[in-house]
């Protein structure tokens, strides 16, 4: 399904090859390859909507993704910043616990706090 909807997007044929990668932290061994998503098996993406105009991109982005016949579900988390026991603001462990569950996550925008000291939540959810 996610290839038909690449191919009518592209307008000819899309090939895909399986592909291994490899790992530093494991010493270059190949990892498992990824399953190709299939309606009856969906990719679950984790969908992080941001703030100011993310939520609206996010839920226009979503919609794309069902127009196209994508194989996706989405776990949305909330990024509300707290504040550590360090006092340093930063972003939720739930947050950060899902995109590594799932490998792959959607961010909209985030405001960032204002003062000195404070990290960019976008450069916080990268890392």
């Amino acid at each position: 399904m996610f290839r038909a909807a690449l191919t009518r997007a592209a307008g000819r044929a899309v090939s895909f090859q399986a592909r291994d990668f490899a790992s530093a932290a494991a010493g270059g061994a190949a990892q498992q390859p990824i399953a190709i998503p299939t309606a009856a098996n969906p990719r679950t993406v984790t969908l992080i909507p941001g703030d100011g105009i993310g939520p609206e991109i996010s839920a226009s982005v979503q919609q794309i993704f069902t127009a196209a016949g994508v194989p996706l579900t989405w776990e949305i988390v909330d990024v509300t910043p707290v504040k550590g026991p360090d006092g340093k603001i930063g972003i939720p462990q739930a947050a950060i616990d899902s995109v590594v569950k799932h490998k792959i996550g959607l961010k909209g925008p985030l405001a960032t706090p204002v003062g000195k000291g404070h990290r960019s939540l976008n450069l916080a959810i990268r890392k």
